[in-house]
């Protein structure tokens, strides 16, 4: 995680001198010491590892011989590794792997759910039947 600045605030007390002035130095030190940590965040790049409560995870899978027809879903499951409760799971890549890593092109949805520490993919739209695929998540 990036580190936060260690001034939260400055107070009037802390840049004005006995006789009312100002202290340019001391503001200007607190001005800066707060741009440099903030500086040095955004120049490494704000990322959901370093930054976001977040999980991602690769999943493999075969759909069934009735999963257009029926829509029938054989469900996968993988274990919560992120420190709070998942509020949404996204799609990032989803690939054939029956047919030499073919990229799906017709839009992909899927629908989630929470069941105790794991996260159950219930359906996953959009596939052709008895296919493999290999798909990564991102849980929020």
């Amino acid at each position: 995680m990036a580190q936060l600045p260690q001034i939260r605030r400055i107070y009037t007390e802390d840049v004005i001198n006995s006789d009312g002035t100002i202290n340019s130095e001391r503001l200007l030190y607190s001005i800066n010491l707060f741009i440099e940590n903030t500086y040095n965040i955004l120049d490494r790049g704000i990322t959901y590892d370093n930054n976001i409560d977040s999980q991602t995870a690769e999943l493999t899978f075969k759909t069934s011989s009735l999963y257009t027809s029926a829509k029938q879903f054989n469900k996968v499951t993988f274990l919560i590794a992120m420190g709070g409760k998942p509020i949404g799971c996204e799609i990032l890549n989803i690939v054939d792997v029956s047919t030499n890593h073919q990229i799906i092109t017709d839009p992909v949805s899927l629908a989630w759910s929470v069941n105790k520490q794991s996260i159950v993919i219930d359906f996953v739209a959009g596939l052709k039947d008895s296919t493999s695929y290999k798909m990564t998540v991102r849980l929020t």
